[in-house]
């Protein structure tokens, strides 16, 4: 949708588009990213990156031999991830002077969601106890009977 008026070739100015960039596709790319930020591998986050540059390739005409790394600086972007760790901060920080104590808890960083709780183990029965649980079923499945 915003292809024509984001390429090379149209008439609005590129810092103008490079806004345009800034304030319409980085947003959704970076939307609640505190929070699914740690759950992604390095494949996703190059997938978020690659959409990032290939709409600055395709704003400012680069090819593909200019490395990304040159292509941000050039264009004074940050990268996905950098831009998500430093809203994270930023919330962990502003969490440091809550009201509330259950978020000023979030602050030091160390409650990681999903936390691997470890099971409890189903205590092992006994042949003893598993014998006198099937003649106490025996016993009333035999008296229902009669």
């Amino acid at each position: 949708m915003l292809y024509p008026i984001l390429n090379r070739t149209s008439p609005v100015p590129t810092s103008t588009k490079l806004n345009i960039l800034k304030l319409y596709v980085s947003p959704i790319l970076t939307y609640a990213g505190s929070s699914w930020g740690p759950f992604i591998g390095p494949s996703q986050w190059n997938r978020l990156e690659s959409v990032q540059n290939i709409g600055i390739r395709t704003i400012t005409g680069m090819p593909t031999i200019v490395k990304n790394s040159v292509l941000l600086k050039s264009t004074n972007f940050k990268s996905i991830q950098n831009s998500i760790r430093s809203q994270t901060k930023s919330m962990f920080y502003k969490n440091s002077f809550s009201n509330h104590a259950h978020i000023r808890l979030l602050e030091n960083g160390t409650a990681t969601p999903f936390s691997k709780a470890k099971k409890k183990k189903r205590p092992k029965q006994s042949s003893s106890t598993l014998q006198t649980f099937n003649n106490s079923t025996l016993k009333s499945q035999e008296e229902i009977e009669a």
